[in-house]
């Protein structure tokens, strides 16, 4: 997983260049920017330690805020596999909406 800095700033631990689509105008330009890229279990790490953190980027805390319940589910052995008309897909059940909002701040699917 990659992250960094939507102001174009370098990360502390950056280590390369990343290529991301930004909108600009009523279009979308390829931006250069410095990113750091880590693995999932040192991504999760740092995704729900920001979910709490005064001045965590929105993106970062959202994303943060998603994951709890996701590894909850997967805990669990909600998350199974389908199909779906594109082919393979994964999807939950059954959840009970009570545990699920409550770990997860009142977010709901």
């Amino acid at each position: 997983m990659a992250f960094w800095r939507r102001d174009g700033a370098p990360l502390l631990e950056a280590d390369e260049q990343l290529t991301v689509v930004r909108p600009y105008r009523q279009s979308v330009e390829l931006h250069e920017v410095h990113s750091c890229r880590l693995p999932v279990d040192r991504a999760l790490e740092v995704l729900t330690r920001a979910r709490r953190l005064p001045g965590a980027d929105p993106a970062t805390a959202f994303w943060g805020a998603a994951v709890v319940p996701a590894l909850l589910l997967l805990a669990r052995g909600r998350l199974l596999p389908g199909v779906s008309p594109a082919g393979f897909a994964w999807r939950i059940g059954p959840v009970r909406q009570r545990g699920l909002g409550a770990s997860a701040g009142g977010w709901r699917p």
